[in-house]
C-alpha cells in the first residue's frame, strides 16, 4: 500500500475521532462523556478506538494539539510579513475565521470544562503559540 495514502487515511480517521470526540464533549462535557459513546457515533468497536487513542484525555489532547498547529501558519505569516496595519488586519481575520469554526465551539466547550482544560498538557502548547 502507498504509504502516503496510508498516512491520508490515518489523518482522515483521526480528525473524524476528534470531530466526533469533540461534539460528544460539548453535548455532555468532559466528564459525562464516555469512550463507549464516542465509539458508538463512530459506529466502531471500543478496541478499534483503542487502536487510535488510549483514554479520553489523550483525545482531547489531540484536538487541543490541533488547535495549537492550526495557528502556526499564521503566526508564520504575521512574523514574515512584519509589522503594521496590513498585518495586523490580516491576522485577527484569520483568527476569526478559526473562531469562527470549529474552535469557537472548542473555546466554548474549554470555558464549560476548565477543570479538564487545567490539567491538559497541550495547553502549554497553546499559551506559547498565543504570546
Amino acid at each position: 500500500m502507498d504509504s502516503a495514502k496510508s498516512d491520508g487515511r490515518r489523518t482522515e480517521t483521526r480528525d473524524r475521532i476528534n470531530q466526533v470526540a469533540l461534539d460528544v464533549f460539548i453535548e455532555r462535557g468532559y466528564d459525562g462523556s464516555t469512550l463507549r459513546e464516542i465509539a458508538d457515533r463512530l459506529g466502531v468497536t471500543r478496541p478499534a478506538l483503542y487502536y487510535h487513542v488510549k483514554n479520553k484525555e489523550e483525545l482531547l489532547t489531540g484536538i487541543h494539539q490541533e488547535l495549537a498547529e492550526s495557528l502556526d501558519p499564521i503566526i508564520d505569516a504575521a512574523v514574515h510579513a512584519g509589522p503594521g496595519s496590513s498585518t495586523r488586519t490580516d491576522l485577527l481575520t484569520r483568527m476569526a475565521g478559526l473562531i469562527d469554526g470549529r474552535w469557537g465551539r472548542f473555546s466554548s466547550f474549554a470555558q464549560a470544562n476548565e477543570a479538564a482544560m487545567r490539567t491538559l498538557t497541550a495547553a502549554a502548547a497553546f499559551r506559547e503559540r498565543m504570546e
